[in-house]
């Protein structure tokens, strides 16, 4: 293959996110676990986090819309970064 390229799998993904949930519950229950969709927006990787409970961090109206169209609820979205328009500042609420 010619680089760059991502391989996913999704059965490590969802084994190793298994592990870190479990962590987390024994040891920080109070804690959400979110990803950031500027380091990786990948459509498919937000659909099957959203389907396994992983909330969306988005810091731009752009990555906002893409995590809504991957069928992330807005309460389950944590809009991060300084600059944001006063309708995006709106959608978050």
């Amino acid at each position: 293959m010619k680089t760059p390229y991502y391989v996913f799998d999704k059965a490590e993904l969802l084994n190793e996110l298994g592990k870190l949930n479990e962590a987390i519950k024994l040891n920080w229950p109070q804690t959400i676990v979110a990803y950031s969709v500027k380091t990786n927006s990948l459509p498919f990787l937000a659909k099957t986090l959203n389907e396994n409970g992983v909330y969306a961090e988005v810091v731009s109206e752009d990555e906002y819309d893409m995590v809504s169209l991957c069928g992330y609820s807005p309460s389950n979205i944590i809009c991060n970064g300084p600059v944001k328009s006063f309708d995006f500042d709106y959608k978050e609420s």
